[in-house]
């Protein structure tokens, strides 16, 4: 099994096979013995047409051949499987050293004996090679019922095609493969509910008693350059491996205590008094010796009560979805987890998004990368033996730890926020501390450090799930990696500022924000009757494909002004269609240098206020003209020519009712699930995608009322209640605000939020500096309502 830069490694099924051993020759050679058969793994030496590859490639030809000969001499059979970076076909230099061995050794490859579909094995962008093979003996006694080359599909992100080998195993030697009786048990990631401060001071004790004990400080402060990687990694799996182990001790505490006696699903509180009532008054009755009919009149009464509530609850079982959530409102990581299972699952098939080029480099650009990659690595030479101590302080370390979030994916190593965060003591504060400047002082990290799980997610559910370019890959790094980078973010943030313009990734800024520069930029032009040109740009995977390289070189800040952005999705916004074609040059040139590619398909011009003439000229990209449109989506919010709410209260309106269809399998309208959680779901699903958005509209009465009316549906469906119940009395029953007083509340803790940011105060004070007047400003401004 190739590795992602290649190298050998074993996938056994350990519910087969009871004993083994792998033996490791070196990093490109191993085997396995397997009853009578020997399977060797190899992944020799690549060709990159030196004398020193021919060299290693020759050395290992070498070693694979004393094990051939090693194995001849325990009388087993041999299979030789994995890279040979040789094909037996051609006679290029590597591949005339296997062809010698396989003569020499009376070898012949399988791969080549079966009928296949494809020729070869390996594949890049230039060419392709039949490099992978499975070797055996000539005269081997094997009974091999298939070798076969697995075609070219979406699910293998590899350079490399594997190859499927079955082998059938005689009867009579099945006796000596040690076959289990039950299945493997797989490693569990201990649960802990994080949110109790009883379980936080216990995890929290017990990791720091086990670190105590290990003296890790003191190892990592007599570290130096020598050996650092390989020290820094144990240091650090080993600190891993005490947050499993205390979380797994914790867990137990935890399951132990939570051994209670079981009892009727029904049964609470309430059943119990009503019992207790109905048994008190069948004693007395008895006890008159059934005269006293006053004490039967209420024993009847409080007994059919008592069956009424039963039948009630029993019902309420049956209907197993609202008996489930019901049932897991009180912890809301069950419930949580509940909803979620019960949402539609997304396909997450994806291509390799990270190792093909969309843009093809010229000359001229490979030119421009040579010399960038050796001024990368004259800076490298210059500064590597810049050894000088890195200090950082705990109290940066013990605040980085405090703002970890909860229930966050885990990462490569299976260690959670929650483990370093409440495992927050004096001990592992100073461990972090001391690996965080070796790794920064000797320019060296752990293994694995920088490895991340790439989970796939849908972009737009209403597009297709096949599409590979509808998914979007999100990276879940491990937290030991993240609190080095929020470091590395601390130090960098010293001396440098983001462009105000740019709004993604920063404190202080949001969508809201850039929405709110972009409206207010519009209507203040267009209440003067002058047109705004805008360009919302594409970047086709601009953050998978962008060259990594070319981050070290500091780009010249261009000084074009009237350009919005939110991470990697741009805004221009001109005077004049002249001004805007220049801008889109400039995205053009700078794309090519950071091998970004702006898709003019999917970028679209509009024209705020006033009409656009049949002949008027449209900017170009590439060569290709821009298509015109009514209205665009920018952040999630629709902005049309005419700069009006119209269709984003229609947008909000339709997104609204698709979620509140969406809940229907959580069976928001069904009557046996209890009116908090429906409200509950309705204002954590619904409300939040029907006023999305508004705090930067300036929103009629009629299209509040519409708004209004569309909330108003929604409940009533949910409850099943007429259409002509009163909604002022149905929403102050559930605890629901006025629509209207909803988005006036939205709106002013808005307002609090654009004084922090540079670009959106920047705003307010021109308006302030001018003394603009309220008659001055469009009835579309925010500002002005």
């Amino acid at each position: 099994m190739g590795r992602p830069f290649g190298g050998i490694g074993w996938l056994i099924n350990k519910s087969l096979l009871k004993n083994y051993e792998v033996v490791f020759i070196n990093e490109r050679i191993s085997y396995i013995e397997l009853l009578n058969v020997i399977i060797i793994g190899v992944y020799l030496t690549s060709n990159n047409s030196s004398q020193s590859s021919l060299n290693e490639h020759i050395y290992d030809i070498a070693t694979l051949e004393n094990l051939i000969l090693n194995s001849d001499s325990k009388d087993k059979e041999l299979l030789i499987i994995g890279d040979f970076n040789s094909d037996p076909i051609r006679s290029k230099k590597f591949d005339l050293q296997l062809i010698d061995l396989m003569v020499d050794q009376n070898l012949e490859a399988l791969d080549l004996k079966f009928k296949q579909n494809v020729d070869y094995t390996f594949h890049n962008v230039k060419n392709r090679s039949l490099i992978d093979h499975v070797i055996a003996k000539k005269t081997n006694c094997l009974k091999i019922d298939e070798v076969k080359i697995i075609e070219p599909c979406e699910l293998n992100l590899s350079d490399h095609l594997p190859i499927r080998t079955k082998m059938r195993i005689p009867k009579n030697l099945l006796k000596n493969l040690n076959i289990l009786e039950k299945e493997y048990p797989k490693s569990k990631i201990p649960k802990i509910k994080w949110n109790n401060a009883n379980t936080q001071i216990e995890y929290q004790t017990c990791l720091e008693n086990r670190l105590l004990k290990l003296k890790l400080i003191d190892e990592l402060k007599l570290l130096n350059e020598t050996n650092t990687e390989f020290q820094l990694t144990k240091i650090l799996n080993t600190v891993h491996s005490e947050m499993t182990a205390s979380s797994s001790e914790i867990q137990k505490k935890l399951e132990l205590k939570s051994k209670i006696k079981k009892k009727k699903f029904w049964w609470d509180k309430e059943m119990e008094e009503l019992h207790v009532k109905m048994k008190y008054f069948l004693k007395v009755y008895k006890n008159s010796d059934f005269k006293d009919q006053n004490s039967n009149l209420h024993y009847k009464i409080y007994k059919r009560r008592f069956r009424n509530e039963q039948r009630k609850r029993i019902k309420l079982k049956d209907e197993k979805k609202a008996w489930m959530l019901n049932l897991c409102y009180k912890e809301s990581d069950k419930f949580w987890k509940t909803v979620k299972k019960r949402r539609e699952i997304l396909k997450t098939t994806f291509e390799n998004l990270f190792n093909e080029k969309i843009i093809k480099e010229t000359e001229k650009q490979q030119e421009y990368l040579k010399e960038l990659k050796l001024e990368v690595l004259e800076y490298e030479d210059k500064i590597k033996d810049y050894r000088q101590p890195y200090e950082i302080s705990e109290g940066e370390i013990k605040s980085i730890l405090k703002c970890l979030k909860n229930g966050k994916g885990i990462g490569f190593s299976d260690i959670s926020n929650e483990m370093y965060k409440y495992g927050m003591s004096d001990t592992l504060v100073t461990i972090i501390k001391l690996i965080m400047e070796k790794i920064i002082q000797f320019g060296q990290i752990p293994k694995f450090f920088n490895i991340g799980k790439i989970i796939p997610v849908i972009k737009d559910e209403t597009k297709s799930c096949n599409d590979l370019n509808n998914i979007r890959p999100i990276t879940i790094s491990d937290v030991v990696s993240n609190i080095f980078e929020k470091i590395m973010l601390n130090e960098i943030m010293k001396s440098h500022d983001d462009p105000e313009r740019q709004l993604g990734f920063k404190k202080n800024s949001s969508c809201s924000h850039a929405i709110f520069a972009v409206k207010e930029t519009i209507s203040y032009y267009n209440k003067k009757n002058k047109k705004v040109y805008g360009c919302a740009i594409d970047a086709s995977k601009a953050f998978d494909k962008i060259n990594r390289e070319i981050l070290f070189k500091k780009l010249k800040d261009k000084h074009f002004t009237g350009v919005v952005m939110y991470a990697d999705d741009i805004l221009l916004l001109t005077q004049s269609l002249k001004e805007l074609q220049e801008a889109i040059n400039i995205c053009e040139k700078y794309g090519i240098q950071l091998e970004i590619k702006f898709n003019p398909e999917k970028t679209q011009y509009i024209v705020f206020g006033g009409k656009l003439k049949d002949n008027e000229e449209k900017p170009r990209m590439y060569n290709q003209e821009i298509k015109c449109f009514e209205k665009i989506r920018y952040l999630g919010v629709i902005l049309n020519r005419k700069n009006n709410n119209k269709d984003q209260v229609e947008s909000r309106i339709r997104t609204a009712y698709r979620s509140f269809s969406s809940l229907r399998n959580l069976q928001i309208d069904n009557n046996f699930l209890e009116n908090k959680i429906k409200t509950h779901l309705y204002k954590v699903f619904v409300r939040p995608t029907l006023t999305y958005g508004f705090e930067n509209y300036a929103l009629s009465r009629e299209q509040i009322r519409k708004l209004q009316t569309t909330e108003a549906t929604m409940i009533k469906n949910m409850l099943n209640l007429k259409k002509s119940s009163r909604t002022t009395n149905l929403l102050n029953a559930l605890g629901l605000e006025k629509m209207e007083t909803k988005l006036l509340k939205g709106k002013l803790a808005f307002f609090k939020r654009l004084l922090p940011n540079n670009l959106t105060s920047a705003i307010l004070g021109e308006f302030e500096k001018n003394d603009i007047k309220k008659e001055d400003l469009s009835k579309k401004s925010t500002i002005k309502e």
